[in-house]
């Protein structure tokens, strides 16, 4: 996960409590030329995300993506299941997944912006024999998430779906099944945001340009109906500008 996420252009940091682990996967990604730290972190433990929220905000300048990957499994059958087994794996399972959005819910809420990403499993879809406290924690994974959806994705109507989202040089863009919305942070701290809404009707025609040898930046712009100017925004090197392009084609001819 980790190797994928940096391969992908991002900035890790690794928690775990397998610290040689941890540290040795850390240090092979910088061998590779990524960016990424290690720290020791027990999912059960609140003070732990605290601080290695802390320490991943303080090592690469922010935090945009939760990944909350843990996770344990003990077999055993019911009536062979102790109390203890099956609250441990509770605990790593679910428990953990709590722990870490509220831990790093206060500063995607400074950054206007963030993503959590909770892992669940077949598990939590179809019932498996012998592994009841895996079982239930993962279906637990899906209902937390839907529920944390809910709570914290406020921009979205009723079962309203993201298809896709770009970054902006700092700004955003999400495709949803319903509309286009762009994510204006505004000011030198960018604490202010503004979500412009624009239903897929409204656009009248648009256009991409690439980037160029000597202008890195590649540009969108989108006329909507009744507006004589373009709303025109920057995609950072990178970005796929054909990407964007073909589902706007997809989403405008609606």
């Amino acid at each position: 996960m980790a190797a994928a996420l940096a391969a992908a252009g991002a900035d890790v940091v690794i928690g775990d409590v397998l610290e040689d682990e941890g540290a040795e996967t850390a240090a092979a990604l910088r061998e590779s030329g990524a960016r990424a730290e290690f720290v020791r972190l027990d999912v059960t433990d609140d003070g732990g995300w605290a601080e290695a929220v802390g320490i991943a905000v303080e090592a690469i300048g922010g935090l945009d993506v939760l990944v909350n990957n843990a996770g344990v499994v003990h077999t055993d059958p019911i009536e062979r299941l102790s109390e203890a087994d099956y609250r441990k794996v509770v605990d790593v399972n679910q428990v953990g997944v709590f722990l870490g959005m509220k831990a790093v819910l206060p500063s995607m809420r400074r950054a206007g912006s963030g993503s959590i990403v909770n892992i669940s499993s077949i598990g939590g879809i179809i019932a498996f024999p012998g592994i009841l406290g895996y079982v239930a924690s993962k279906w637990a994974v899906r209902g937390m998430t839907k529920a944390a959806a809910q709570e914290f994705g406020r921009l979205l109507a009723q079962d309203e779906q993201i298809h896709a989202a770009y970054r902006i040089i700092r700004d955003a863009i999400l495709f949803t099944d319903r509309r286009l919305i762009l994510i204006d942070k505004q000011g030198m701290t960018g604490r202010k945001v503004e979500y412009h809404s624009i239903p897929y009707r409204g656009i009248t025609h648009f256009s991409v340009e690439t980037a160029g040898t000597f202008d890195l930046d590649a540009e969108l712009k989108i006329w909507l109906s009744g507006s004589a100017e373009p709303i025109a925004k920057q995609f950072g090197k990178g970005a796929d500008v054909y990407e964007v392009q073909a589902l706007l084609s997809t989403y405008a001819a609606r």
